[in-house]
């Protein structure tokens, strides 16, 4: 048996496909559509804990984030008093070491670069992993910057006009 969990937390339910479509229209997924095909589909399930980081300490350990226990959030790089930002205790077992002593080869591929920091040991018990650079704060990019005429193409007037303003009052909208 092969087992391949895959986290979106950013994703809404009904801008899937294989969930049906929303009121506004087909929506096309027909990659996820066919992984869900050949798979078990959650359609009741709720995050434990929010955002991003937090909500996979829930799922890589079982352990309940809420109410706040069991955690020291003063390290460098986490934030104070922020329960499920702090590193996993190495005394708390992971569903990666788990699997992996019961003869799965495992592995963890992340944009959460928050699970790589020096701080963090949030991939504790995999075989591999691999982080996947450039989101949020991370200055990695997966290709060339943008250029101003590029810029200047895509991004609204408007918008444009609001950066340029910012904290001087504007008649333009």
């Amino acid at each position: 048996m092969n087992i391949i969990l895959v986290i979106f937390d950013s994703l809404r339910k009904d801008c899937m496909g294989v969930y049906g479509s929303p009121p506004w229209g087909k929506v096309y997924t027909p990659h996820f559509d066919a992984f869900a095909r050949e798979s078990l589909v959650m359609t009741r399930c709720f995050g434990e804990s929010l955002p991003t980081l937090p909500a996979r300490r829930a799922i890589y350990t079982g352990q309940r984030v809420y109410p706040f226990h069991d955690g020291d959030f003063r390290l460098k790089g986490d934030f104070v008093g922020a329960p499920g930002w702090g590193p996993i205790p190495e005394n708390q077992p992971t569903l990666a070491e788990m699997l992996s002593g019961a003869g799965y080869r495992t592995g963890l591929i992340s944009d959460v670069y928050h699970m790589f920091k020096p701080s963090k040991n949030f991939w504790r018990g995999f075989d591999q992993w691999t982080f996947l650079r450039g989101q949020e704060a991370d200055p990695s990019r997966s290709g060339p910057r943008l250029t101003q005429a590029e810029i200047d193409y895509w991004l609204p007037e408007e918008v444009r006009n609001v950066a340029k303003h910012m904290g001087r009052p504007s008649l333009e909208f």
